[in-house]
Formats: structure tokens, C-alpha cells, sequence
């Protein structure tokens, strides 16, 4: 499936309601976009979660039998969000 630009958010159109980010200088000089950022942010919250799940033992004890493998899992799928959906498998 092809991305679209993010919508559904308050302020300029196609932004995502990332004005503020997208405003910032540092992350102009990185030539960044709202469909960029959108794809950065949701990689973050992937890992971020999978970490956390980890953490505190969301998984439960009978879900995941190889942490290492599965986080490894998670991290391949998140660079295939970037990639366009583009992974190793």
C-alpha cells in the first residue's frame, strides 16, 4: 500500500500537526516532510513499545519464548516501515 500524507490533524494541511516540528530549523535542514516525520514517530513508538513490553513483562512468561529474536523481529519491521515496506523476508 502506497503512504499517503498524513491528515486528520489540526493545522496546515498535510501537515500531520506537526507544525511545530516542522518549523523547527534543525529539522528543516534535514529536509524532513509530515509523511517523514509521521513514519519516524510511529518507528519510535514500535521499538519503544516492544521495549516496554519487554520491560515489564506484557508479554507474559508463555508469549514470547525468545525476547532477543523477537525484539530483533520488531526492529526488522520498523526498518521496513521506513524502507517502504521493504524487509528481509
Amino acid at each position: 500500500m502506497p503512504l499517503r500524507p498524513p491528515r486528520g490533524y489540526a493545522g496546515v494541511a498535510g501537515s500531520g500537526g506537526l507544525d511545530g516540528l516542522l518549523a523547527d530549523p534543525g529539522i528543516q535542514a534535514l529536509g524532513a516532510d509530515a509523511t517523514r516525520l509521521t513514519l519516524c514517530l510511529a518507528v519510535w513508538a514500535m521499538i519503544m513499545g516492544a521495549v516496554t513490553a519487554e520491560v515489564f513483562s506484557q508479554y507474559g512468561s508463555q508469549a514470547i519464548s525468545d525476547p532477543a529474536a523477537h525484539f530483533a523481529d520488531v526492529v526488522e519491521l520498523a526498518v521496513g516501515v521506513i524502507a517502504g515496506g521493504q524487509t528481509g523476508r
